[in-house]
């Protein structure tokens, strides 16, 4: 074989590597949880009063801690629990609370109303994605979740946008929430028979719009949830089966947008975002279901979310 046509050859099996590789889904980034890996995920913790959005701005009764009660692997899965605390596990949940407050006495006396702790996660730093990361056109997130069903439980997979500031909790680029952005991947409340995928997008709260769709699923049982972020549009998946789809209104109000005077044509979801885990008891999505009731549904077992794998993948188009 002469230079020319080996060097043709090469070519010709470089293009078709290319080509190959373009249509095909490649795995960026996974967590198979055969530990609880502190390069891949933080803890937050308390009630988010250190954001200013005491009970998480969703009037929810759990306070975050990092203990291995609330969130731990067990057989490669992840579980995070919420639980009602008693005797001296809940005095230790006080105490944590107490020292967070540090000489804030009106936090410290807040505390003694602390009963119920839970979990959540966040890959902020150490992992965000969105579309065009390492030259990928499309981002695809698939989780293998189970959820406990229970009245004011509230589990989710999520995502926020990255933020150089470490007091605000949900800001970005675009500014506070939710001209930023949220998008959340799977959400389920109470009974726990709907998946929800949602985004939340425009301004800044009261003027904050949402964009949401519900699937029936069953409690108890597996589902496979897959996410695909396009610039110009996200969908979401159940077992493969598509169930909600959103648009950007490209500059316009005609699909998602942000408000804030530094958008562009695919603002808020052209910056990078992170990934939230967690399980919070009340709030809005669950009817804001009140403590009493929430304790008496933790009184008969520990509420958790158990997540089997978070698979991230991109694709070049």
């Amino acid at each position: 074989m002469n230079i020319k046509a080996i060097i043709l050859l090469s070519i010709i099996v470089s293009l078709a590597q290319r080509a190959n590789c373009r249509g095909r889904w490649k795995l960026l980034w996974r967590d198979e949880f055969k530990r609880l890996d502190k390069n891949k995920w933080s803890h937050m913790t308390g009630d988010g009063c250190e954001f200013g959005i005491c009970g998480w701005g969703n009037n929810e009764h759990q306070y975050y801690t990092k203990s291995k009660r609330n969130a731990y692997v067990e057989a490669g899965r992840l579980i995070l629990k919420a639980r009602k605390e008693t005797g001296s596990n809940l005095r230790s949940l006080q105490k944590f609370c107490e020292k967070r407050c540090g000489s804030d006495r009106g936090c410290k006396n807040k505390c003694q109303g602390v009963q119920i702790s839970s979990a959540r996660l966040r890959s902020l730093n150490k992992f965000s994605i969105s579309p065009g990361y390492k030259g990928y056109d499309a981002i695809k997130i698939t989780v293998k979740v189970k959820v406990m069903p229970g009245e004011g439980i509230w589990p989710a997979i999520w995502m926020l946008p990255d933020s150089g500031n470490n007091s605000c909790s949900g800001c970005g680029k675009y500014g506070i929430w939710a001209q930023s952005g949220e998008i959340d991947i799977f959400e389920a409340v109470n009974n726990m028979e709907e998946a929800i995928g949602t985004i939340h997008y425009g301004g800044s709260w009261p003027e904050n719009l949402s964009w949401g769709s519900k699937v029936s699923i069953t409690p108890k049982q597996w589902s496979k949830i897959s996410l695909i972020w396009r610039k110009d549009s996200i969908e979401w998946y159940l077992n493969s089966n598509l169930f909600h789809r959103v648009h950007s209104g490209r500059g316009t109000r005609n699909g998602w947008f942000s408000s804030s005077r530094k958008a562009a044509t695919y603002s808020p979801f052209d910056e990078k975002f992170h990934l939230l885990l967690n399980v919070a008891v009340g709030g809005g999505l669950t009817g804001n279901v009140p403590m009493e009731r929430a304790l008496s549904t933790l009184e008969s077992s520990s509420k958790t979310m158990h997540i089997d794998y978070i698979r991230v993948y991109g694709l070049k188009e």
